[in-house]
């Protein structure tokens, strides 16, 4: 982020998930991928609706989370009168449930933009982030350079005229390695 930024002018992630560690994880790579962009936690999906504001371009939810789970916060978005400002803000769903096509269908109908099923993949989260909001990402470090390889001395080029042998000779090369093998 700008340091001369008003940081509540920043566009805004939320990212809501019960569990600690990945909720942490989350918002962790949203925030190295996009470095413009507040993001923002919520344990459960009351809290992500409490953390709704004019900034707010995405909201990443988890399907299972207590009070309100992911496709619920889902449907308020795209439903509620309360939200009416919000109707059009992507939800991303992520949940271990999406392998199967009854949840994959519950997710649409709630209004997901995206789903992302778990374990999820880095590449694949910040690609759903990136087409449903039209952010783009910054590329991932890559690794410190490794040192070049050592020189190889030149090898000297085969002599192609030993390797050749007449047609009729090489089938019987090849039975007599066979017989002895």
């Amino acid at each position: 982020m700008n340091p001369h930024k008003d940081p509540s002018m920043d566009p805004t992630m939320v990212i809501a998930d019960d569990d600690a560690e990945l909720r942490a994880a989350v918002a962790r790579i949203l925030r190295r991928r996009f470095p413009d962009v507040l993001v923002v936690e919520a344990e459960d999906g009351e809290m992500a609706l409490d953390l709704v504001d004019d900034q707010v371009v995405c909201v990443v939810a988890d399907v299972n989370m207590p009070y309100r789970d992911g496709f619920s916060v889902c449907w308020t978005l795209r439903h509620s009168d309360a939200f009416a400002p919000w109707h059009d803000v992507p939800v991303i769903l992520m949940s271990g449930a999406f392998h199967d096509r009854p949840a994959l269908e519950r997710a649409w109908m709630a209004g997901s933009a995206f789903v992302v099923p778990k374990p999820f993949n880095e590449e694949r989260l910040v690609r759903a982030v990136a087409s449903t909001t039209g952010l783009v990402p910054v590329r991932r470090e890559t690794p410190p350079e490794l040192p070049a390889p050592l020189a190889l001395p030149a090898m000297p080029r085969p002599n192609v005229e030993a390797l050749w042998l007449p047609d009729d000779l090489f089938p019987e090369l090849v039975f007599d390695r066979l017989r002895k093998a």
